[in-house]
């Protein structure tokens, strides 16, 4: 009977101990998405609530946000690739290619960036940027 009451406490215990980090990570990763979504990184904010849904899949708030963020894509999409492209008119070709790669992670399949961003590297390997 001791031995069972024994390892009935070492169970108590390792399980307390996965809860607290389980909760430890969660606050980490809804940290990291705030932050993330404080500076408009929409693509590390996105990738924090995925991880958080993983461990706390019945999360519906966090659920929310994750669709919430996901909806917010085609709209910074659009926007950036302007700005990108604005900035490589302005021959300000890091801040360009700098903004294509930010978009590449938000949607790698986006062929006009790519293709820009690959340009600009071109065109920074020839003028010695």
């Amino acid at each position: 009977m001791l031995e069972l009451t024994t390892r009935h406490q070492e169970a108590t215990a390792l399980l307390q101990k996965a809860e607290e980090a389980l909760r430890n990570e969660l606050a980490t990763l809804r940290q990291q998405a705030a932050v993330a979504a404080e500076h408009g990184d929409l693509a590390t904010e996105i990738a924090a609530y995925q991880k958080i849904l993983e461990l706390d899949p019945n999360n519906l708030k966090v659920e929310a946000k994750l669709k919430a963020a996901q909806q917010e894509i085609p709209r910074r999409v659009e926007e950036m690739y302007r700005d990108g492209v604005d900035h490589y008119a302005k021959r300000q070709y890091q801040e360009a290619l700098k903004i294509f790669e930010t978009l590449l992670k938000l949607q790698p399949e986006h062929a006009k960036a790519r293709d820009a961003a690959r340009n600009i590297k071109e065109k920074m390997i020839q003028t010695g940027q």
